[in-house]
């Protein structure tokens, strides 16, 4: 008896999703500059550096960077990020959201494929765009990257299967507005980006004092390169951050999460930046979760949210491939 035509199109299907569009596996080019923030600066925060990776190793398509902060700058193809209140006309929006629910900014004229989540969707129908109907963090896509997809398979293995969280090994990362005002309250002149610096284990130890004795708790930044940050991320039974891209990560790759908000910093209000977790949650199923104040993992505070696998799938049909050229 043969293979039912049916299963072998499933097949097909579930494979090809790991498959880069460009045409076969050469590289396509995208004819828009990939806007991100702070490409101009180099400004290496994980979560905007993503845009290419995603693009390079998921889509199979390269793009050249500009800043998105750049006025004067021509149609931009806008991808990952809370940058969507810096879109002009003929801008290009594939995932990107916006970061606050007081945005004034006309949504005309740009051309949209997708948005992180029904929050901007509906903001950006309101703000006189079109009705956005498909939502996903491109993200969501880095678990799809043949080498970090190894590297989780590898920690997976190894990660601790304890259902104890007092016994279980967190990784915690904070926002990098978070690092930078932490670090200025603890010391200054020092450099932010090495796992060594002397600010983060003081840091740490500051902290330390709201765990129970025995737990393991690393702690990670968000400037470390690339490979490093997602081997943290899969390495752990819980990520505690208040970093987005460390959320979205971590979800990814179907890790716990705990939603963390300083509480040396609730005095100074949300400096803008809730409204894009509560748009990411959304687009996930999640109803506006509240963070923890303090970095503490009791049961009550933790997300275990699966792997959105069927989002995904639909983000990347979504893609505008008239975007690309041979």
């Amino acid at each position: 008896m043969g293979i039912p035509i049916n299963a072998i199109s499933n097949i097909i299907l579930y494979f090809a999703r790991f498959l880069p569009i460009g045409k076969g596996y050469m590289m396509a080019s995208c004819s828009l500059p990939l806007a991100t923030f702070g490409a101009a600066t180099k400004f290496n925060n994980f979560g905007d550096r993503l845009s290419t990776t995603i693009l390079q190793e998921v889509l199979g398509v390269e793009a050249t960077e500009i800043d998105v902060s750049d006025g004067c700058r021509s149609p931009s193809f806008l991808c990952i990020g809370s940058i969507l209140h810096l879109a002009l006309p003929g801008d290009v929006v594939w995932g990107a959201g916006l970061r606050l629910a007081s945005v004034t900014n006309s949504m005309k004229d740009i051309e949209f494929h997708a948005v992180r989540g029904p929050l901007t969707a509906r903001l950006v129908e309101q703000l006189g765009g079109p009705t956005v109907s498909r939502f996903g963090d491109p993200g969501l896509l880095i678990s799809r990257v043949s080498k970090y997809r190894s590297l989780a398979e590898s920690h997976g293995k190894s990660r601790s299967e304890s259902s104890n969280v007092a016994d279980s090994e967190v990784t915690v990362i904070p926002h990098y507005v978070h690092w930078s005002l932490l670090s200025k309250k603890l010391s200054t002149g020092l450099r932010l980006r090495s796992k060594a610096n002397p600010i983060l284990r003081r840091l740490g130890r500051l902290m330390a004092t709201e765990y129970k004795a025995g737990r393991r708790f690393n702690y990670f930044s968000v400037f470390e390169p690339e490979e490093d940050f997602v081997r943290a991320v899969v390495k752990s039974n819980v990520v505690v951050s208040s970093s987005l891209h460390a959320l979205i990560t971590s979800v990814a790759f179907g890790i716990p999460i705990c939603w963390w908000w300083p509480k040396y910093f609730h005095e100074k209000g949300d400096m803008g930046q809730r409204f894009k977790y509560y748009d990411f949650f959304a687009s996930v199923g999640i109803d506006a979760p509240q963070p923890v104040r303090q970095i503490e993992t009791p049961e009550s505070n933790i997300l275990r949210i699966s792997p959105p696998i069927e989002l995904a799938d639909d983000l990347l049909k979504s893609f505008p491939k008239s975007i690309l050229v041979d």
